[in-house]
């Protein structure tokens, strides 16, 4: 995947944690759209990254990212609030290349950024003004 203008999509129906994200993307030049609703979004939105919360009020998280891990070719990144293994473990299976954990902290996020091949190793880190921990 090339460095450069990245595009990501948020899929989470928490309005507070899903801008708290957006604007850490947001610091680190990649632009985000938000959705609450991933199997309306999926047609609609070019991305070069998809972050997807496990909780989905019209889904399970662990299914959208399956549906997304087959019809996507983009890095999928599983967004939990509570940092449990299974969740990583089941994230993983699902198809996703990444577990943060939510509120998400900037310099996890950036790190997991850096590691897709969507950042700059030395691009300046996103602040983070809500509690913060990576799962992981």
């Amino acid at each position: 995947m090339s460095i450069g203008p990245t595009r990501a999509l948020i899929l989470d129906d928490s309005p507070v944690l899903a801008r708290h994200l957006q604007q850490l993307l947001q610091g680190l030049g990649v632009a985000a759209v938000l959705h609450t609703d991933g199997s309306a979004a999926l047609p609609a939105v070019e991305a070069d990254v998809i972050f997807v919360e496990v909780l989905q009020a019209t889904g399970n998280g662990f299914q959208l990212l399956r549906e997304l891990a087959r019809a996507r070719a983009c890095p999928l990144v599983l967004l939990t609030g509570t940092g449990r293994a299974s969740d990583r473990h089941w994230g993983l299976q699902a198809g996703a290349a990444a577990v943060l954990r939510r509120p998400v902290d900037g310099r996890a996020l950036q790190g997991c950024l850096q590691d897709l091949g969507l950042l700059h190793p030395g691009h300046a880190a996103a602040p983070s003004p809500m509690p913060h921990d990576r799962a992981g």
